[in-house]
């Protein structure tokens, strides 16, 4: 699977920011200060649009049979993998409207020194995509002979289940 920021997640912001401009602009009407108004609702929509540009440019995900990986960056490109098999839990999440469109953020805890929570932003088909990387894990820790119990409830060096 690869995947980026789908713009349907941010339909909310969209919402709130064009109620927001429209307030901004009856608002300049009432005042008299119209062009000022004009300006600031433009500007709001403009930053809008930046943001939603960088999400949309700049983050990307890929999952394979072992990795998963998280690319961020425009000119210089961070990329950080995370290994199936130290996934230790997943979970998504998705608002009244993120349901309406099937998009969400997925949960992903591991034992991962550099990524001990990510975050996936604005997955589109997030049930689908959660179901992959979750079945990557498990077949990821069968093929190992890991125990899915074993793996979630991992002692610290030494120690026994009774301690």
């Amino acid at each position: 699977w690869n995947g980026c920021y789908s713009p349907k997640a941010m339909l909310p912001t969209w919402v709130v920011v064009d109620l927001t401009a429209v307030a901004m602009l009856v608002g300049g009407v009432l005042l008299n200060q119209t062009a000022w108004s004009f300006v600031a609702a433009l500007a709001l929509m403009m930053g809008v649009i930046f943001v939603w540009l960088y999400r949309r440019l700049a983050v990307r995900y890929r999952l394979t049979n072992q990795r998963l990986f998280h690319e961020r960056g425009i000119l210089w490109r961070i990329t950080n993998r995370i290994e199936l098999i130290a996934i230790d839990d997943l979970s998504f999440e998705q608002g009244p409207l993120e349901r309406i469109m099937n998009v969400g953020d997925i949960h992903v805890f591991a034992h991962d020194s550099t990524n001990p929570m990510l975050t996936l932003h604005g997955i589109d088909d997030v049930t689908k995509v959660f179901a992959l990387i979750d079945q990557g894990r498990r077949a990821e820790k069968l093929r190992r002979g890991i125990s899915i119990d074993e793996a979630h409830f991992r002692h610290a060096p030494g120690e026994t289940s009774e301690s």
